[in-house]
């Protein structure tokens, strides 16, 4: 079922129309007018009908959920479900605020806005919450959690989860180095496992987000943003 929902997942782009941009793409061996085009007419539905590229992101059940983005959608474009923000663009005092507040809004399911930073702007969020968030005395910790408590939380996460999955009746220890068919038949039987019951489902699904949530901050720098929404 996750390799099934990786597969379907849609990444497209969405860029402001500038002018020669057919040729200036074409430079980097990139063909920019499919995904023009797709940004103007949106995703066709299986039932032959079309789906705006706003309404297709905002709708978890819709495939698109990962948007490559330059200046549109960073501010001013709410997506209550969007739960991870990847930066790396250098951006400063308002337009960094809002930017990050795309990822800090409330919906079930999502326990926290993740903002997973590649371009190391510390300096200007910290100015920046100076500025239009939370006063002068803005500590780094405040911002950032240090890397052991986030490599902890991870470890903590994982050990739950397996006790979870020891409890079901699963022992992951098969899942260890094992390869092919017998690789194959370990999962099966954890996802059979899992489904014993909606009360275990959802309690590992809860548990395995929790994983991915802090496998994802310990392996990056990343601003943890509560969902009070901003």
């Amino acid at each position: 079922m996750e390799a099934t929902w990786l597969e379907s997942t849609i990444i497209e782009i969405i860029i402001s129309k500038t002018q020669n941009e057919v040729a200036d793409f074409k430079k980097w061996n990139f063909d920019i007018i499919p995904h023009r085009l797709t940004m103007k007419q949106g995703f066709e539905t299986a039932d032959g009908k079309r789906i705006e590229v706003e309404s297709a992101f905002k709708n978890p059940e819709k495939p698109f959920r990962i948007a490559i983005v330059c200046a549109m959608w960073l501010t001013g474009f709410d997506v209550e479900c969007l739960s991870t923000l990847y930066i790396d663009k250098p951006m400063k005092a308002h337009t960094l605020m809002q930017a990050i507040a795309r990822a800090n809004r409330r919906y079930p399911g999502k326990d926290f806005g993740l903002i997973v930073d590649y371009n190391g702007m510390l300096k200007s969020l910290r100015e920046a919450l100076a500025q239009y968030a939370l006063g002068d005395e803005v500590g780094e910790d405040e911002i950032v959690a240090p890397i052991e408590e986030r490599v902890g939380a991870l470890l903590v996460s994982i050990a739950e989860t397996e006790a979870h999955l020891q409890r079901l009746g699963f022992a992951t220890e098969r899942l260890v180095r094992a390869r092919g068919f017998i690789r194959i038949e370990a999962l099966a039987d954890a996802v059979d496992a899992v489904y014993t019951s909606d009360e275990a489902k959802r309690r590992f699904e809860i548990l395995a987000r929790q994983v991915f949530i802090w496998n994802t901050s310990a392996s990056s720098s990343y601003l943890y943003l509560g969902t009070a929404g901003a």
